[in-house]
């Protein structure tokens, strides 16, 4: 049963990326022009 479970979750897991992978792209694009919202004030 727990495995039933897990395949299921990598299903959710794999179609949400699918469903996702142009937002997230857009925001690795942005991130990645401009930095993340915190750049300006972290010390590391």
């Amino acid at each position: 049963m727990a495995k039933n479970k897990s395949i299921s979750r990598g299903h959710h897991f794999e179609q949400w990326l699918k469903d996702n992978a142009k937002a997230i792209e857009a925001y690795n694009e942005k991130v990645e022009a401009s930095g993340t919202f915190s750049d300006s004030v972290r010390k590391f």
